[in-house]
């Protein structure tokens, strides 16, 4: 059994170059889902974007959604944001802003950029949220802060208002 140092690198590049058995593609998907099956949150977030994008799996948005659910669950930042984002846009799950950005607030309170900068979006449009330009703009500046140019030229746009 691989180790879970690298799953998780597996799982966050996508590649498996430096490892024999995960030459094939049929292989690294067994893989992903014996580790996903044991709760690595990686392997299951890993295995929601296979099956979003087809990779190795038949592509379905259901099977994409319940992984990232599943690793979202566990605390796993870049699974929260993709659940949020399938919340938002109805892509296998019923679209719901309000869980949207409960899973946005869980990855941006991790410090995930790119849920920081949509829900200061949310915020600043009242999607799923009371609007509030005091809340947008303190997301928009976490994200800025991090590197987020949209939230910078969000910033710029809206200073002086």
């Amino acid at each position: 059994m691989p180790s879970h140092s690298w799953l998780l690198a597996c799982a966050l590049s996508g590649l498996c170059l430096t490892h024999a058995a995960c030459t094939d593609d049929g292989k690294r998907v067994e893989q992903s889902h014996a580790a996903a099956g044991m709760g690595d949150p990686a392997a299951q977030y890993n295995l929601g974007v296979r099956y979003a994008e087809g990779r190795g799996v038949p592509q379905s948005d259901t099977e994409a959604t319940a992984w990232f659910r599943k690793s979202a669950e566990q605390g796993f930042a870049p699974a929260q944001y993709n659940l949020a984002v399938r919340y938002e846009t109805g892509r296998g799950a019923r679209k719901n802003q309000r869980e949207a950005v409960r899973w946005y607030r869980e990855a941006a309170d991790q410090g995930y950029v790119k849920a920081q900068h949509n829900l200061a979006v949310c915020y600043a449009e009242g999607r799923g949220v009371e609007q509030s330009d005091v809340e947008a703009s303190k997301w928009f500046h976490r994200a800025a802060n991090k590197g987020s140019s949209e939230a910078e030229l969000w910033l710029k746009a809206h200073e002086g208002k």
